[in-house]
């Protein structure tokens, strides 16, 4: 007979979150004993979430929304579902849980973990509101009993502007992958050489690099194909590709635009190569699932990419927000051997199985959330 531990409240800005990053976490904490509530707006993952055994509350909230003044509202709403729960331990993912979600559990006496899985559009694009968003981590971090980071550039900018005490700062490799489902795929036997990127369509995923890199190699070379994989925004967020710039994209025959599919093995199976020109991440997941699968990778110098790809081993690295240095570097796998590309695919595979395993990133949050319960 399982023994009650109480409950768990996993908080974050989407269910789709919740149920495409944290599943594994989910199961192990019920396996654990825990009882788990569930704190995101409502999509239609939902109804997913709760057939794993977990309570799913909904909170209202615009997911990438940059306007700290207009989102303190959040704090109440926090507040008050927190009260109705009643967790043992929070645990936030995602800015803005992370922060308003923080200050609620502060004010309710209530132990909470946080993990920054990524600065966000504010760091990248917005300097002023950068510096608001600092001051409210400040705020929002001082009482957490742990920080995660997914990786070290995140972690060492926390520390070392104070955002946190470094006793709380912890890195694991972001939500790590599943080894066993994200299994080695042979390398694909044909003449056309396929670039396939999966993202969010929003312009910091690195999505008008891709299709002007995909617009120029194209017009030197048939035998070459691009796809792209994710969801359209429909929040009318200004940092969103729109219908009409994917529609000419089609239309033109630059990419090939597969839509939001249910299961990315598929179409890792058919790519030679898996791209992200992103411009920051927090540790791409679909990157980590790429290495999984065994294929090169073409990534961004940036923290969260570069940390997944070893020049020239398994992949490149190319400078972020350039079309022409993405370019550049698919031109270098083009020129590659077959023989070439599959040394790559193993070294993939073999940094996967070293370092991104998921049971590993489990084991670090259930020792966290266990800590923090007995504290408390």
């Amino acid at each position: 007979m399982k023994i009650e531990k109480g409950t768990v409240l996993l908080a974050a800005n989407s269910s789709w979150y919740l149920y495409n990053f944290r599943r594994n976490l989910i199961k192990a904490l019920l396996s654990d004993g825990y009882a788990v509530s569930l704190l995101a707006p409502e999509d239609r993952f939902c109804q997913k979430l709760q057939k794993l055994g977990a309570k799913v509350f909904n909170i209202e909230m615009e997911p990438r929304g940059i306007n700290p003044l207009k989102d303190l509202s959040i704090i109440y709403k926090y507040f008050s579902l927190l009260k109705r729960i009643a967790p043992k331990v929070m645990v936030n993912f995602t800015i803005k849980p992370v922060i308003y979600g923080s200050v609620a559990a502060r004010i309710l006496g209530l132990p909470h973990v946080n993990t920054i899985t990524g600065l966000g559009s504010a760091f990248i694009f917005r300097p002023g509101v950068r510096r608001i968003v600092s001051i409210m981590y400040w705020c929002a971090l001082r009482k957490a009993r742990v920080v995660f980071f997914q990786n070290e550039t995140d972690l060492k900018y926390f520390e070392e502007t104070r955002l946190i005490k470094k006793e709380t700062g912890r890195l694991v490799a972001g939500s790590g992958v599943d080894l066993e489902r994200f299994s080695p795929l042979p390398m694909p036997n044909r003449q056309e050489t396929v670039f396939l990127m999966v993202a969010r369509l929003f312009r910091d995923k690195g999505i008008y690099e891709f299709v002007e890199a995909a617009e120029r190699v194209r017009a030197e070379r048939k035998d070459v194909s691009f796809r792209l994989v994710g969801s359209l925004d429909n929040s009318g967020s200004k940092f969103a590709v729109t219908k009409q710039e994917l529609r000419s994209w089609v239309e033109k025959g630059v990419i090939d635009y597969r839509g939001e599919v249910h299961d990315v093995r598929e179409e890792m199976r058919s790519a030679d190569c898996v791209v992200l020109p992103s411009y920051r991440e927090g540790m791409s997941k679909v990157l980590m699932e790429a290495a999984a699968v065994a294929r090169p990778i073409i990534a961004t110098n940036v923290p969260g990419c570069r940390d997944i790809v070893t020049e020239g081993e398994n992949g490149y690295l190319c400078p972020p927000r350039s079309g022409d240095e993405l370019r550049k570097v698919i031109g270098l796998f083009l020129d590659l051997t077959s023989e070439s590309r599959q040394k790559m695919a193993d070294v993939s595979r073999d940094l996967a199985a070293n370092c991104f395993g998921e049971q590993a990133v489990v084991s670090a949050y259930l020792r966290a959330i266990s800590d923090a319960n007995l504290s408390h």
